[in-house]
């Protein structure tokens, strides 16, 4: 997928900087109303948890204020408080939401929300976008044989000295019990672009015993239940690290016609490595004929693969298949590099394709996790106190993070490529949000809203 930075030589000299972020702000509204073509409706339809006389503020630009809170160089309740509570922004969304606003919301009216929105009904709203892009169908050309990626993977949200709420994760360090809370996410890989398909907290129930913890295997079973029940008929990999290879997951695999290529470690599935190594140490069939090894070899690099190698482990027994990757060391000794285990049958000609489709894991944590903790997205600070408020935020990042990849990504004004960085994009867009509102720019935005648009990707 481009890049913006590499592109940059290629296009004329900018237009202004006033030009660039109307531009901009122009080009990120225009994506959500064009590929979310329901989306105001989806925000009005969320259950109203305020007290209604007290209501000042119509939970549609609640929401939209809060994903602008989520934008990246935004750092804090705070911050947004300073940038957008004024009058040019409040113009601005009023014309491009078209509802009439009394002032910009300050933050702890915000908070106040996020604390009583149902959890529930923003990871339905999450599942509408995702359902919207997958019957857009704009995204089947990163299928992997057919097949959609989806990366899963648990990531730690926060931590606390004390505990926190009766939900929570502890662990013993050095004498002293700390608390935290975990969250297993499913994401759909497309290349350069990571979509929250979707997400389970991992988190200790109130009445659950002192020695049995939530996990993030648990929290798997939940969450592929979860996957199958949502999209019962959408072709999937499953990509996982090496905490996956055991009987459960591949059971759960076998009965939902997922395919899987997970990570394989040297300490785990041992009877299957050693079952793989002593098919490679024989020479010859009992015959005496001499065996034709599946391998392709180098000065550098040997790959090794089996077929239907035999497990039996707790609640399967079946056939598995293993590709290995060895390098040379630096005693002039090949040794493993990296390990899949699959359902995949391995052939020579698939075996790279299978590699690099098991290598798109990482994604999940590099252009998913890491992007959102340090690039902009806070997904480590704590925005507010309440249980409730957390997970709401966490699920509002997710939201806003799809967004704001297809926005890039469609730039539908052709000025974001233009950009040195992704930090540069958001800040002119910030910019523009917070610039006075005039004719030329409502006509230009007005202009473009009603021109048709299809979505497309650089898929290379």
């Amino acid at each position: 997928m481009r890049t913006i930075a590499k592109t940059r030589e290629k296009f004329k000299p900018l237009e202004s900087c006033v030009e660039v972020s109307e531009s901009i702000l122009i080009g990120y509204f225009t994506t959500i109303k064009k590929v979310f073509t329901k989306f105001d409706n989806w925000l009005r339809e969320i259950t109203e948890p305020r007290t209604k006389h007290k209501i000042i503020y119509p939970i549609k630009s609640l929401m939209y204020l809060s994903l602008l809170m989520m934008l990246p160089s935004v750092k804090s309740r705070r911050h947004y408080t300073e940038l957008f509570r004024n009058t040019e922004t409040k113009s601005v969304l009023e014309n491009i939401l078209k509802e009439e606003l009394p002032r910009i919301a300050d933050e702890d009216t915000l908070a106040y929300l996020w604390d009583k929105l149902s959890v529930k009904e923003l990871i339905e709203l999450k599942e509408k976008m995702l359902n919207r892009l997958l019957r857009m169908k704009c995204l089947e050309q990163f299928k992997f044989h057919g097949r959609y990626l989806i990366a899963i993977d648990g990531t730690e949200l926060y931590r606390f000295k004390n505990r926190h709420c009766k939900h929570c994760l502890y662990a013993k360090i050095k004498d002293k019990y700390q608390y935290f809370h975990r969250v297993l996410e499913a994401k759909l890989i497309c290349n350069g672009m990571v979509f929250s398909i979707a997400t389970e907290f991992i988190e200790n129930s109130p009445d659950s015993e002192d020695d049995k913890q939530d996990c993030e295997l648990k929290a798997f079973h939940r969450l592929a239940k979860k996957l199958k029940k949502l999209y019962p008929r959408l072709p999937i990999t499953i990509l996982a690290d090496g905490l996956y290879p055991n009987g459960p997951v591949f059971a759960r695999c076998q009965e939902y016609n997922w395919k899987y290529i997970f990570t394989l470690k040297d300490d785990v599935l041992k009877t299957v490595w050693v079952d793989f190594h002593g098919l490679f140490n024989q020479s010859e069939t009992a015959i005496g004929a001499e065996l034709e090894q599946p391998e392709i070899f180098d000065e550098e690099v040997r790959y090794r693969w089996q077929n239907s190698l035999s497990y039996d482990g707790k609640d399967f027994k079946g056939k598995v298949n293993i590709l290995a990757k060895a390098g040379l060391n630096d005693k002039g000794e090949y040794e493993t590099i990296r390990a899949f285990i699959t359902n995949y049958k391995l052939k020579e000609e698939s075996i790279l394709e299978i590699e690099n489709a098991g290598q798109q894991r990482v994604k999940i944590e590099n252009e998913g996790f890491n992007i959102q903790k340090n690039h902009g997205y806070q997904l480590e600070h704590i925005f507010t106190n309440s249980p409730n408020g957390m997970k709401v935020v966490y699920l509002l990042i997710q939201i806003a993070h799809i967004i704001n990849q297809l926005f890039v990504q469609a730039d539908i004004m052709k000025v974001c490529r233009k950009l040195n960085s992704l930090r540069e994009c958001f800040e002119k867009l910030i910019s523009a949000i917070k610039s006075p509102w005039n004719k030329a720019l409502e006509d230009k935005f007005n202009d473009i809203s009603s021109k048709e648009f299809q979505l497309r990707f650089d898929s290379s």
